[in-house]
């Protein structure tokens, strides 16, 4: 923004420096001008506080406009992370239900496997051994 011709202005920087309107000035380039309701709504200097004032050119303009147009994105983004979230927590207890009853089925064949084979071995040794004696006793004493 350029300063509207005939206006004029003066003042004195930290390190003495006068700066003045016109073609010498050090900080042409530098130097924003802000209307005196603006100066009184952000930067209230008898409360001892200002409000940050920013200026910035039309790169940092057009920053501007792509954060703001990626912030109104966030919260569909958000939504969407939620969303899978859960998905993969509800996917998580699916295959945990399905490993748990996946072991219960083979425990349970195992165990059924295992009385198999301990019922055949036992019918199998007390029959072989009751070939040869015979348990009832009156058989015994023939």
């Amino acid at each position: 923004m350029r300063v509207p011709a005939g206006c004029e202005f003066e003042f004195v920087t930290s390190e003495g420096t006068t700066v003045k309107a016109g073609a010498g000035n050090s900080l042409s380039n530098r130097l924003a001008v802000f209307n005196e309701d603006f100066i009184d709504l952000n930067l209230q200097w008898s409360a001892g506080r200002a409000k940050p004032v920013f200026y910035i050119g039309r790169e940092q303009a057009e920053l501007a406009a792509e954060l703001a147009k990626k912030e109104a994105a966030l919260p569909v983004a958000n939504e969407r992370k939620i969303a899978a979230e859960a998905l993969f927590r509800a996917k998580e207890q699916q295959l945990a239900n399905f490993k748990r009853a996946h072991a219960r089925t083979v425990s349970t064949e195992l165990r059924q496997g295992s009385r198999s084979r301990f019922l055949q071995n036992t019918v199998a040794s007390h029959t072989e051994s009751s070939a040869d004696k015979p348990t009832n006793q009156r058989n015994s004493r023939l």
